[in-house]
């Protein structure tokens, strides 16, 4: 596929991730939703569901399995900067590297529809929440995009110009914008 498709859709789920350490609870460490910052309004357009309302809350497990072991797998087998775990659970949680599903460097789609997540309060009251990935416009996120186009040949010609090229480094165009 053209690089360009990558810039006119993201699939993804609004949250950002935290972790901290709990000692006094004897738990190595605690994933958490840190803030719902992607696309929030979008995502309760399309699902009815406040990302807000999840904030703060640990994130017990993921399609069940504890949610550390699913970070770990996932970034085994996604994201593949090198075999560090660590450096993968560090483009979760500071890169949106699970959380957003379209760009040069995580450009595939959710492996499912939805994410089921067991969420566990402040007061240790758990929740199950079933949180769909949704995907979306890169312009409408405020993200670099190309236009999306209705004209097949005008979209095949902004794919394929060789001037035209993605900075991953610096996230900016080089050369003409194809549309």
């Amino acid at each position: 596929q053209p690089n360009c498709y990558n810039f006119i859709l993201t699939g993804f789920i609004p949250f950002d991730f935290g972790a901290t350490k709990r000692f006094s609870k004897g738990e190595d460490l605690v994933i958490f939703i840190e803030d719902a910052p992607i696309a929030p309004d979008i995502y309760e357009d399309a699902t009815g569901i406040d990302p807000a309302d999840f904030v703060g809350m640990k994130v017990v497990s993921i399609n069940g399995v504890p949610t550390l072991d699913y970070f770990r797998e996932f970034g085994n087998t996604r994201i593949l900067w090198d075999d560090s775990d660590s450096t993968h659970l560090n483009h979760v949680l500071n890169k949106w590297s699970y959380s957003i599903r379209s760009s040069n460097t995580h450009d595939f789609a959710p492996e499912r529809a939805e994410d089921v997540m067991v969420l566990e309060s402040r007061n240790g009251k758990r929740v199950t929440a079933t949180f769909p990935w949704i995907f979306a416009r890169r312009s409408a996120m405020g993200m670099s995009h190309i236009a999306a186009t209705n004209d097949t040949a005008e979209f095949i010609e902004a794919c394929t110009r060789t001037n035209w090229l993605y900075s991953a480094t610096t996230g900016s165009s080089i050369g003409e914008d194809p549309l």
